[in-house]
């Protein structure tokens, strides 16, 4: 039996697999799938908890990526059924899951697991108790739950963190990380791109002008596509009149990500 701890890098996952190690509970692998899509930011988090996870229980973070490109997937694959049938596949309409987290994250999983002959695992999850129902509407044979069984709860998981000086600095911006473009953000979490992290914006911006221009060419029809009802530019200028108008603004407690306490 191997155990894996599935790593996002967001603070529950982070939580979760700090406390599995100092535990000593059994801990094989500890998988990040990087969707390709993360912030700078992510990346530096993950490599300083690679070597603090390397220096201080002698194991590495496995990093995992999709097969494809994130644009190859959106531009270049074809929808096989349902009303987009025969289309470009695009990006996930407003009320879908994410598929592109299935493509980054799951599969690049299983295919891993093969490739290690792993036949018998448990994997790690880092769903919180106050997500128990959530969980257990998934619930499948190979996973574990150790916040559920710790009964740990959002601030429970930050204190944690906060008192380890572990803390992910995108919290100073979001309350939950996830891709830099992630299309099931609010409309707060896409001010916070627009105002701070324009690289990010930019491409959301650029994909779905490509991606308009694209169908509108092939004759097919497009909706907004980053859960709201307005196009990345209309949003923007609704940014710039909140900007103008001063109702958008957030204020996020500092965090700290020495990593020298413990």
């Amino acid at each position: 039996m191997k155990y894996i701890a599935m790593l996002s890098g967001g603070q529950d996952s982070t939580a979760m697999t700090l406390r599995l190690l100092e535990l000593g509970q059994p801990v094989d692998y500890i998988v990040f799938s990087d969707t390709t899509l993360e912030f700078d930011e992510m990346y530096e988090y993950i490599d300083k908890l690679d070597a603090f996870f390397q220096r201080k229980y002698g194991i590495a973070i496995t990093r995992l990526k999709p097969k494809s490109s994130y644009e190859s997937w959106v531009f270049g694959e074809i929808s096989e059924r349902g009303e987009r049938a025969g289309q470009i596949r695009g990006i996930s309409p407003i009320i879908d899951m994410c598929y592109w987290r299935r493509e980054a994250k799951e599969y690049p999983l299983n295919r891993w697991i093969k490739e290690q002959g792993i036949t018998e695992y448990k994997n790690y999850i880092g769903y919180t108790f106050q997500e128990v129902e959530r969980w257990k509407n998934k619930e499948q044979y190979n996973q574990i739950h150790p916040l559920v069984e710790w009964k740990w709860n959002e601030p429970d998981v930050q204190k944690y963190l906060k008192e380890n000086m572990m803390e992910n600095k995108l919290y100073q911006d979001f309350n939950r990380t996830g891709c830099g473009i992630c299309q099931k953000q609010n409309i707060e979490a896409k001010y916070q791109l627009y105002k701070k992290y324009p690289k990010q914006w930019d491409y959301m911006v650029d994909i779905e002008t490509r991606l308009f221009n694209e169908r509108t060419t092939r004759g097919e029809g497009i909706r907004p596509s980053f859960h709201t009802t307005m196009f990345t530019w209309d949003m923007e200028k609704l940014f710039k009149q909140k900007d103008k108008q001063g109702t958008f603004e957030f204020e996020f407690e500092e965090v700290q990500d020495c990593f020298c306490k413990i």
